[in-house]
């Protein structure tokens, strides 16, 4: 026989207590507490598993950002492990956005490679800058590489600092070349990488910290279940919300009864997940439980 949910085995103590006072004691604080922070727990785990379900779906979007000449689209190259961007020499090469599509871990990754961002008299590299800053608003994780070799020059300063409020990765490239741009970093930048493009090493490491941004440090199981849909996740987030509420009802010391319509509400959320009819199911376990009136 399946067991019963906790938040419900919990209303329905609270509830016998509640009509009855003389047959059904009331649960003690610190064990109600306990529950719901387990609840709760349980609750976060869920959204996040939603979003981590979602880039298993969906992909992550990353965009590879930084001046011209930092070696983005080598480094484009290397994680495909072909040559799809041109590499050259020459500032602003790449003018347009190219999109294309690697794995890690068997999780799509949805790649943009951009053009250099800097200021531009030039009016079709302006346009790719332009569309470059469009792709890295939509992008879910930020790749931005600059050339560590050298001092840090005004475009790289702007791009490191834009980018500081997002999830993103920063890779210090050319460290073949020299490491003044990577040792005068700022310390918004500490975690940053300093590594080279042509370096099998510095790609994995690249690989894993944008799966670390992406979906974070835990391994996606791509054989387990998700929550279906952004219904079934704006359930989730709806319960833990009014299990928040009930944790701020005894957070300042009120009757342990006034976290019953909370309780209820939370049952009631999680319930669109199941099908489940939460109030008939609450009296019906009351009644079981205590065998009232008999």
């Amino acid at each position: 026989m399946r067991s019963r949910p906790p938040i419900a085995t919990l209303l329905e103590e609270l509830a016998g207590a509640i009509d009855y006072p003389d047959e059904v004691p009331e649960p003690e604080r610190g064990e109600v507490e306990r529950r719901l922070g387990t609840c709760e727990a349980a609750l976060a785990a869920l959204i996040a598993d939603w979003e981590r379900g979602r880039v298993v779906r969906e992909g992550l979007s990353l965009a590879i950002v930084g001046p011209p000449n930092a070696g983005k689209s080598s480094l484009l190259n290397a994680l495909l492990g072909e040559e799809r961007a041109i590499v050259a020499a020459v500032a602003g090469t790449t003018r347009d956005v190219i999109e294309e599509r690697f794995f890690i871990d068997g999780v799509p990754v949805r790649v943009l490679d951009t053009a250099g961002l800097r200021e531009s008299v030039d009016p079709v590299e302006r346009i790719g800058i332009e569309r470059a800053r469009r792709a890295l608003e939509g992008a879910a994780v930020a790749l931005v590489v600059v050339d560590g070799a050298l001092p840090l020059d005004d475009d790289a300063k702007a791009v490191l600092v834009a980018t500081r409020e997002r999830p993103r990765v920063v890779l210090f490239n050319k460290s073949d070349l020299g490491r003044t741009g990577y040792d005068a970093r700022e310390a918004p930048e500490a975690d940053a990488q300093s590594g080279s493009v042509l370096d099998a090493a510095t790609i994995e490491e690249v690989r894993r910290a944008v799966a670390d941004a992406g979906w974070g440090t835990e391994r996606i199981d791509l054989a387990r279940a998700h929550l279906a849909s952004a219904r079934q996740a704006a359930a989730v987030a709806r319960a833990r919300e009014s299990m928040e509420r009930a944790r701020a009802t005894l957070d300042v010391g009120d009757a342990l009864d006034l976290i019953a319509p909370e309780l209820l509400a939370t049952i009631a959320a999680l319930g669109e997940i199941t099908g489940a009819v939460a109030t008939e199911a609450i009296l019906d376990g009351v009644f079981a439980r205590f065998c009232i009136g008999k």
